[in-house]
């Protein structure tokens, strides 16, 4: 294991470089929508990569920013997202005008936590106004049979061919007749919506209800209704509902008892997918599991868990020439959070203490040869041998915060 003195190196460099991820609230343009009027925190520092606000990395980030002192940091990108859905309705996944996808929406655990350190309540009636909206959006946007939620877009035939000229250089396979071209489009770009791109969905992306997306969407309902009940407000007891019924679908058609693991759901053809992921373990983190099925999936960690963390898919036969950044043998951040969250939630500490203790190990090595920290990790060798779409950026943002939480986990 590294000693305390690497770790304190790592923890010194995330201290000094958080200020370089600091943007101030952008000018408002004419005809333009900004969605950032307030000063929010972006993934990289200034080396002109990833230089925008995103969606679903804030929350993990912000896992690093207020133990360092960033509280009102924190709480200035979350009022950017509650001032983005009050004037669209959503949150895109690159808070930009124009953008037509969102991505897992993790807005509410983000309020949750600025809340439970400021306790205002003023704030939090914003936040829970803008939490029922967005689950509004869902409802609205991204059903699916079976009262499930799927991924998506609401893009025009000429914005799906704008899309693949920004990602032509990520994707393979693609039909060269127009129709099932602009199918085939349509569904990457719901896939970017959860993970782009993953094997999870076969390249059919809407014709999944995905085990992430829908053990989260229970966890906004089941914080909404935390929130209601913080203010008094008598609706906490409707959304509790909508919590505990939409747990019941999950249990009843996205767990695969011959593996022992939470995994989509096709609902056109009515099937499990094939694809294990670390996306089940969204289950545990959000609490949908029984206790028994939380210790069946405890036994299973051997799918996705490797010697320096959590691999994004277990492996198995994928398209010809096809890479997957969200594939074996990545390790993201998020999803070593979302493990390290959910087998604490079911008492599994050990566990979950071993799975932390192997990220910061795999951080904190590769920063002792790099300086730096980075977007993914290998899970087999703790290295940045990676799979990539895109040459992989050095990243604070998510790593971080992910970094500091496990720290502070296992007690460093």
């Amino acid at each position: 294991m590294t000693n305390s003195e690497s770790i304190e190196n790592v923890r010194n460099f995330i201290r000094e470089s958080w200020p370089k991820t600091f943007c101030p609230p952008a000018p408002t343009e004419p005809g333009k929508l900004n969605l950032t009027p307030a000063a929010y925190v972006v993934p990289c520092g200034e080396n002109g990569f990833f230089r925008e606000m995103y969606y679903w990395d804030l929350w993990f980030t912000a896992l690093g920013l207020i133990p360092d002192g960033h509280l009102k940091m924190a709480r200035s990108s979350a009022e950017c997202f509650m001032h983005t859905v009050e004037t669209i309705g959503f949150i895109p996944n690159i808070l930009q005008d124009g953008i037509d996808r969102t991505q897992l929406p993790t807005a509410a655990r983000l309020y949750r936590l600025v809340y439970q350190q400021t306790c205002d309540k003023i704030w939090l009636r914003r936040a829970a106004n803008a939490v029922e909206k967005e689950l509004g959006f869902w409802q609205a946007f991204r059903g699916a049979p079976d009262g499930l939620n799927r991924a998506g877009h609401h893009s025009n035939p000429k914005g799906v061919e704008t899309f693949y000229w920004g990602q032509r250089d990520r994707i393979k396979n693609l039909p060269h007749e127009h129709g099932e071209r602009q199918i085939a489009l349509a569904h990457l770009m719901a896939e970017c919506e959860i993970w782009d791109y993953t094997p999870r969905f076969e390249g059919r992306c809407m014709d999944f209800s995905p085990i992430d997306l829908n053990s989260e969407l229970v966890e906004v309902e089941a914080i909404l209704a935390w929130m209601l009940g913080e203010l008094g407000d008598a609706n906490a007891d409707r959304w509790h509902k909508r919590s505990k019924s939409r747990i019941a679908t999950i249990e009843r058609l996205m767990w695969d008892e011959k593996t022992g693991w939470y995994m989509d759901w096709d609902h056109v053809h009515q099937t499990l997918g094939t694809v294990p992921s670390a996306a089940g373990l969204w289950a545990l983190a959000s609490g949908v599991a029984s206790p028994e099925r939380a210790a069946r999936v405890r036994k299973n960690l051997g799918l996705v868990e490797r010697d320096f963390g959590i691999t994004t898919c277990a492996p198995g036969p994928r398209p010809p020439g096809q890479i997957y950044q969200w594939d074996d043998p990545n390790s993201w951040p998020p999803l070593v959070w979302i493990a390290v969250l959910g087998l604490d939630r079911y008492g599994f500490r050990e566990d979950a203490e071993r799975i932390a203790r192997k990220y910061v190990e795999s951080v904190t090595r590769t920063f002792a040869i790099t300086n730096n920290l980075w977007e993914k990790y290998n899970a087999h060798t703790g290295g940045l041998e990676v799979a990539d779409e895109y040459p992989m950026p050095p990243m604070l943002d998510w790593t971080a915060g992910v970094y500091i939480a496990c720290c502070e986990r296992i007690g460093l």
